[in-house]
C-alpha cells in the first residue's frame, strides 16, 4: 500500500528580521516554515496548537494536548 504522504521532508533555514521595540533596530532571528497538504492527511491543520520537542539535532512536533 503507498503512502499519501512523504517520509521525509526537506526545509531551510532562514533569517527573518524582527523589529525591536525598546531600540530602534532589528532583531535577526532563524526562521523554518513547514507547509503542505500532507498536514492535514497527518492530521495538523490550521489554527491547531503544536509542541516543538527540542533534542540536539532534532525537532519533533507534535500536536498540543487538548485540555
Amino acid at each position: 500500500m503507498q503512502r499519501a504522504y512523504p517520509t521525509h521532508y526537506r526545509a531551510f533555514l532562514y533569517h527573518r528580521l524582527r523589529p525591536q521595540r525598546l531600540l530602534l533596530s532589528q532583531l535577526k532571528t532563524t526562521q523554518l516554515t513547514i507547509k503542505g497538504r500532507w498536514l492535514e492527511q497527518l492530521g495538523f491543520y490550521a489554527g491547531q496548537a503544536v509542541v516543538v520537542k527540542i533534542e540536539r539535532n532534532k525537532l519533533i512536533i507534535e500536536l498540543a494536548m487538548q485540555i
